[in-house]
């Protein structure tokens, strides 16, 4: 179904597009909801996605999924807003910790103060997936991980997502939201 309709997006048919709208819409707002847990947040996301498709329509493959490629573009989307709301309350906290003592002994204490919560929700993690994680935040690929512990790279990939779903109650509120996308997007990096 889809491929009849990305042929036709490519020839620019805004029926096209709106079709492809109202089959993927709900489905890709369910799907950022569940990573944004706002729902503001989601409908931009669908938002910037279904724009970005339109802007590159000429350019779809209709010979590839149609659904993982939005899903992808959406994830990417999600990873940057997660980003850069990192980036915003880093900046807040400093200059916030700043106007009150102007020292990179406070700057320290702040960024180990951050660095001693993560490490004790890894901590919950059983042994296995904390080695993984561990070793992952430490830069190894998951092929390095793999033949350091002398397990299959889809062990240590299937580890790394029960790592991440078990992780994610810890991250349910705005400001560790952000920090389980950085978390997410340091482990799942290759």
């Amino acid at each position: 179904m889809d491929k009849s309709l990305v042929c036709r997006l490519n020839r620019g048919e805004k029926e096209a597009f709106n079709e492809l709208f109202d089959t993927f819409g709900i489905k890709l707002l369910n799907f950022a909801y569940k990573y944004t847990h706002n729902r503001e947040d989601a409908e931009e996301i669908v938002q910037e996605t279904f724009l970005r498709i339109w802007e590159n329509r000429k350019h779809l493959r209709e010979d590839l999924s149609f659904n993982a490629y939005i899903i992808k573009i959406a994830r990417n989307l999600i990873f940057n807003k997660a980003k850069r709301r990192v980036r915003e309350l880093a900046m807040k906290a400093y200059y916030a910790r700043a106007n009150i003592i102007d020292n990179s002994t406070e700057d320290h204490i702040i960024f180990s103060s951050l660095d001693h919560v993560e490490n004790e929700i890894i901590k919950t993690l059983p042994h296995r997936r904390r080695e993984i994680i561990i070793l992952k935040k430490s830069g190894y690929t998951n092929s390095e991980i793999a033949k350091k512990l002398k397990i299959s790279k889809k062990t240590v990939e299937n580890s790394i997502n029960k790592a991440l779903k078990q992780l994610q109650p810890y991250f349910r509120s705005g400001a560790s939201w952000c920090l389980y996308f950085t978390v997410v997007n340091l482990i799942s990096s290759q």
